[in-house]
């Protein structure tokens, strides 16, 4: 007899259409990433082309930190065998000044793209970064990466994570300034301010910043002497000037400074102000001190015409509406010069003043006028002198400028 057919063999046909059926099944419950997986095992140009690749990254902190550059990969190693946290090594740990920028850059990818993603400490705040076109050439890739918080860079190249770090940030606190004596008042009417300047990396400027204290409200009772208001459209008011502030001469992160300031030139010179020191560091953060209200100190003057030159110039400063008036004045006092006005260049500069403020009526041409104004009362005042005194204010603060930047 034939022997029997065996019946625990499997029929092929069955054996495969089981294999198809489990397959599908597989890809139903598990999506579309069991085919990425299975497509990226069998992908063995994208492992042969990681394994010959070349990973670069470094971060270079603000210059004004001082710090050097931190390498993170160097391309000694292979760009698939970088240790990452797939790999089940510890992501590596560093801690970065605010503001550092991470540069990743890779050679050799082909055309698997380069992308760094950061995950925050919020898992719906992830964002990705990918090479731009400029930084993207057949065998270069680069993605820079500005550290502002606490983060986890990963890298990738063709869907496959082959780096990543985490970064602690370094705060960069705002620069701290405050007084530590009181404000004096020099015998020539300046103003000496010494206070103490703090930074993490040094205080990069100083300066003074004054505010005019508005006017208090007239008194009922006292509103028949009130001047007669102005009337027209009022042309812009002129913007304070910048004072700046002397730095410790190390400008090192923490010293003590002293600054002589002449003010008695100021528009606002005899006025109370309000007052605040401000100092800003090279990350452009500003720190200042408590406002504090002054009376600015003004130079005094003593012959009749040049206390009457500044009263006009006071008037043009508080409102330029008030230019007939003046002139009206200076009309006044070169009406008759002989015997009243011996200075040709000061008579000559009032009527200049005159005819200006009729014809000039531009911001600049204000600016100039009152500048002008100010020579004059000083001339009258000290004739020759004063000019003198001005030269040699400058040359004490070009002096004072040099032994501040190292000169011996």
């Amino acid at each position: 007899g034939q022997p029997e057919p065996r019946t625990d063999r499997f029929d092929p046909l069955a054996v495969r259409a089981l294999a198809v059926l489990g397959l599908v099944l597989a890809t139903a419950l598990t999506g579309p990433a069991l085919y990425g997986r299975l497509l990226s095992a069998f992908d063995l140009t994208s492992k042969s082309r990681l394994a010959e690749a070349r990973l670069d990254a470094w971060i270079t902190p603000p210059a004004y930190t001082g710090r050097p550059p931190l390498m993170l990969s160097d391309g000694a190693n292979p760009i698939g065998k970088t240790a990452s946290k797939a790999d089940g090594h510890k992501v590596p740990f560093f801690e970065v000044p605010e503001g550092s920028v991470a540069v990743i850059r890779a050679s050799g990818l082909g055309n698997m793209p380069l992308t760094v993603a950061f995950p925050l400490s919020d898992p719906n705040q992830q964002k990705s970064l990918a090479a731009d076109e400029k930084s993207r050439s057949d065998s270069l890739q680069e993605i820079r990466y500005e550290v502002k918080e606490p983060a986890t860079l990963v890298v990738s190249a063709g869907g496959n994570e082959i780096a990543s770090w985490e970064f602690g940030v370094i705060p960069d606190n705002p620069p701290e300034i405050a007084l530590t004596k009181k404000i004096e008042q020099t015998l020539r009417g300046a103003l000496k301010l010494t206070y103490e300047v703090k930074d993490d990396y040094g205080v990069a400027g100083a300066e003074l910043k004054l505010e005019k204290v508005p006017p208090k409200p007239t008194d009922p009772a006292m509103a028949w002497a009130a001047p007669k208001p102005l009337s027209g459209p009022r042309p812009p008011l002129e913007r304070p000037p910048q004072i700046p502030l002397r730095l410790p001469a190390a400008n090192t992160k923490k010293g003590e400074a002293t600054s002589f300031l002449e003010l008695s030139q100021h528009p606002w010179a005899g006025m109370r102000v309000r007052m605040t020191l401000v100092a800003k560091d090279a990350a452009g953060k500003t720190g200042k001190t408590e406002t504090m209200e002054v009376i600015l100190p003004e130079r005094q003057f003593k012959k009749p015409l040049a206390r009457a030159v500044v009263e006009q110039r006071r008037k043009l400063i508080d409102d330029p509406r008030y230019r007939d008036e003046v002139r009206t004045a200076l009309a006044a006092l070169t009406l008759a010069p002989e015997g009243f006005i011996d200075d040709s260049r000061v008579y000559l500069g009032l009527r200049s003043i005159f005819y200006r403020l009729a014809n000039d009526h531009s911001r600049a041409g204000m600016k100039a006028t009152v500048e002008q104004l100010w020579h004059i009362a000083l001339r009258i005042e000290d004739g020759n002198l004063s000019e003198a005194e001005q030269r040699l204010r400058d040359a004490q603060d070009k002096l004072a400028k040099a032994i501040e930047e190292g000169a011996s």
